[in-house]
């Protein structure tokens, strides 16, 4: 019984990372330019997705411990 539940939740485990990577990627290509567009088409779409650039990166939680720390040292 136990043997069946930690398979379980190990599965479980791995496909949240398997989805989490999945998104990253996604995401990425997303923010990726197409290089089969102009130049203008490329920096015009790169500042209309630039919102979401930071949304995810306020979202980082590296971001949030390299802010934390930033904090603490001007203290």
């Amino acid at each position: 019984m136990k043997k069946e539940e930690d398979a379980k939740e190990e599965s479980v485990r791995e496909e949240i990372q398997r989805r989490i990577a999945d998104l990253y990627k996604t995401i990425e290509n997303w923010m990726r330019p197409d290089k089969s567009h102009p130049v203008v088409v490329q920096i015009l779409l790169f500042i209309l997705k630039l919102p979401i650039l930071f949304i995810l990166l306020l979202l980082s939680p590296i971001l949030l411990v390299v802010l934390l720390a930033l904090f603490l040292l001007a203290l």
